[in-house]
């Protein structure tokens, strides 16, 4: 694959991320029509508290498939679906590489 694929691939992947990020964020919310995009501040968000950040969390790793580790979950993750999707791409590559040589 050329070094243009991988990029492709990648977008790809973090677009498919940013997609199930988002979709958790609306499950959280318990509101699958409110209105989120990759740049919505999180924060801002009406119900933003812990209980939101918790079933976030479950319902993105559920989806994602990836478990976000301990070291991800800091408040600039959850700035943005963005964010909180390349921390969860971020975590992936960490458990892969620790997993590499086994």
């Amino acid at each position: 694959m050329t070094k243009e694929g991988k990029e492709v691939g990648k977008c790809g992947a973090e677009e498919t991320v940013l997609t199930k990020v988002i979709a958790a964020v609306r499950v959280a919310l318990r509101d699958p029509a409110v209105y989120i995009e990759a740049t919505t501040h999180l924060q801002d968000i009406h119900g933003f508290d812990s209980l939101f950040v918790a079933t976030l969390i479950e319902e993105a790793e559920q989806s994602v498939g990836t478990e976000l580790l301990a070291e991800f979950i800091v408040p600039e993750t959850f700035l943005t679906p963005r964010t909180l999707a390349s921390a969860f791409l971020d975590s992936e590559a960490s458990q892969w590489k620790g997993t590499a040589g086994q």
